[in-house]
C-alpha cells in the first residue's frame, strides 16, 4: 500500500478549498461588479430586461448601436434639452 505524503494531503485540501469557495460565491449570488473585468460580460450573460436606462451612462447608446427599424416612438423618451 502506498504511503500518504504531506504533499498529497495539502494538495487535496487546496483543491477542496478552491472548489468549495467558488461554489459558495456562485450559490450566494455574491459576484459583484468589482469582480468582473471590463468588457467581459456578454449579451448572453444578461437576463431579459436586466438593463434599465439608469444603468447606462449618458450617451452610452447612440443610433449607431441600434439596428434600423428596431425602436418605435414608445421606446424613446423626451428629446434631450438643447
Amino acid at each position: 500500500m502506498r504511503k500518504i505524503r504531506v504533499s498529497d494531503v495539502l494538495a487535496g485540501a487546496a483543491l477542496f478549498v478552491a472548489l468549495g469557495g467558488t461554489a459558495w460565491a456562485l450559490a450566494n449570488n455574491s459576484v459583484q461588479s468589482r469582480h468582473i473585468v471590463n468588457g467581459e460580460v456578454k449579451s448572453a450573460d444578461i437576463m431579459n430586461a436586466g438593463i434599465k436606462g439608469a444603468d447606462l451612462k449618458g450617451g452610452a447608446i447612440t443610433g449607431d448601436h441600434v439596428a434600423d427599424d428596431n425602436l418605435g416612438a414608445a421606446d424613446s423618451g423626451p428629446p434631450p434639452p438643447p
